[in-house]
């Protein structure tokens, strides 16, 4: 491996272990290291972001199924119907934006989510705007 080679690979590596461990490896001194010990440092991180990637998988898909429950119990509750029972859930809520509620459900980051956000600054505009002003 040549110079430019080894230090575009720490470059990545470095990235990398953020991205596994939410912090730059400043602690490890990688120049003790050979190329090998590199590659192999290079693939548990890989190995560690990949378990990440699939464990947020599936607490999205969690998060998901519970705001879909959310909205059944609420029409179950009395709304009547999902217009309806989004606007108990905002005007329940600790925050006044609608990303904000989203956020807080987890499922913001997703397609479902950001459709979320434009339904209930449509549906909740009323709630939404009063809260802020009060």
């Amino acid at each position: 491996m040549t110079t430019t080679e080894r230090n575009d690979l720490l470059n990545i590596m470095s990235d990398m272990h953020k991205d596994a461990y939410g912090f730059r490896p400043r602690h490890i001194n990688f120049d003790a290291f050979t190329d090998a010990e590199l590659e192999a440092e290079c693939d548990t991180y890989q190995e560690v972001i990949q378990k990440s990637i699939s464990l947020e998988k599936i607490r999205e898909q969690a998060d998901l199924e519970g705001f879909g429950n959310l909205i059944k119990k609420t029409i179950e509750l009395g709304a009547g119907d999902r217009k309806t029972a989004l606007k108990w859930i905002v005007d329940g809520a600790d925050d006044w934006d609608a990303e904000a509620i989203v956020w807080n459900m987890g499922i913001l980051y997703t397609e479902i989510g950001r459709a979320l956000v434009k339904e209930i600054n449509e549906v909740c505009s009323d709630i939404l705007q009063r809260a802020y002003e009060s």
